[in-house]
């Protein structure tokens, strides 16, 4: 952690197997989402709660249509072209 604040990084991430979670979760990492074989934990600032709390709010939301496009963007893997 020390070289990530040397870089100015002060959140970080891990994507690991859902046996290993609680093992970050010890060390102060927040999980994120969960399934039998993978978590997403994160650690640091500004966090999720942080980021949900700066999301504009919209008045009336529950009676609103909301959608959003999840978009394939690496260009290690070329995933944006498919």
């Amino acid at each position: 952690m020390n070289y990530l604040t040397q870089e100015k990084t002060f959140l970080s991430f891990i994507f690991t197997k859902a046996k290993y979670a609680a093992s970050f979760e010890h060390l102060h990492f927040n999980l994120l989402a969960k399934t039998d074989e993978v978590a997403f934990l994160e650690n640091g600032t500004p966090d999720i709660q942080d980021y949900l709390h700066d999301l504009p709010k919209i008045d009336d939301q529950a009676n609103k249509k909301i959608a959003a496009i999840v978009r394939n963007a690496n260009p290690f893997t070329l995933g944006h072209k498919h």
